[in-house]
């Protein structure tokens, strides 16, 4: 049995240290990036597959929806990618690109079947469930990522801030005007600031968790009809 008497220090070291961890700041890259990715996908997805399908009955509404799908499918990509970067997770990438790229290139395949195999391909399909996540995702933990900085750097600041007679410092409904109170702020701050970033580790290493996990669902290559 593990002796409690270790396991807090080591706890105590490995929530100090976090600060400190390369680890973490590439995970606080990738949620940095999330959320310029986010707004992109949303945009694209909606608008592609908006148009596509609203213009199906003409001749250029379905290149535009297999445009949007190979675009998203290129995104999911790029998150596999992302993943394996900065997050060190074994992501699988999209079968169906690969697929696509290998059938566009082979003199025995026409256009119309490789279209229809991109298309039927479950990677395909992961893609863009993928591509549908991280829009949400990606907002989601840029609002958390901006309230967690702004509360963090703004108790830590308080020895500085806290006397400026023309903005009174307060927190919440309470005015912070002794050095102590500040001082005291401060060092919650800190505190808060460790917890923080154990928090955005975790969200990171989801959003890596949904992208392995999505892109994992797709066949392999090996299984597609030749």
């Amino acid at each position: 049995m593990t002796d409690s008497r270790t396991q807090f220090p080591d706890a105590l070291v490995q929530f100090l240290a976090v600060p400190f961890d390369g680890d973490t700041y590439r995970r606080l890259l990738y949620l940095v990036i999330a959320c310029p990715l986010a707004v992109a996908y949303f945009l694209v997805t909606s608008t592609g597959l908006s148009v596509g399908v609203g213009l199906s009955v003409t001749v250029i509404g379905l290149p535009i929806l297999l445009v949007t799908l190979v675009t998203v499918t290129w995104a999911a990509w790029f998150e596999s990618y992302l993943a394996r970067r900065c997050l060190d997770r074994e992501s699988a990438t999209p079968v169906a690109l690969t697929g696509l790229r290998m059938d566009l290139d082979a003199e025995d395949i026409g256009i119309y079947t490789a279209c229809k195999r991109f298309v039927t391909d479950p990677s395909t399909w992961t893609s863009l469930g993928l591509v549908a996540v991280k829009s949400v995702f990606g907002l989601v933990a840029f609002i958390v990522l901006v309230t967690l900085t702004t509360v963090v750097a703004t108790l830590i600041a308080a020895p500085a801030l806290y006397d400026n007679p023309e903005f009174p410092y307060q927190v919440a409904t309470y005015t912070v005007d002794t050095l102590p109170e500040a001082v005291g702020l401060s060092v919650a701050g800190v505190l808060l600031g460790l917890a923080s970033l154990h928090l955005l580790n975790a969200i990171a290493e989801f959003g890596g968790l949904l992208t392995e996990s999505l892109l994992a669902a797709g066949h392999s290559l090996e299984e597609r009809p030749r």
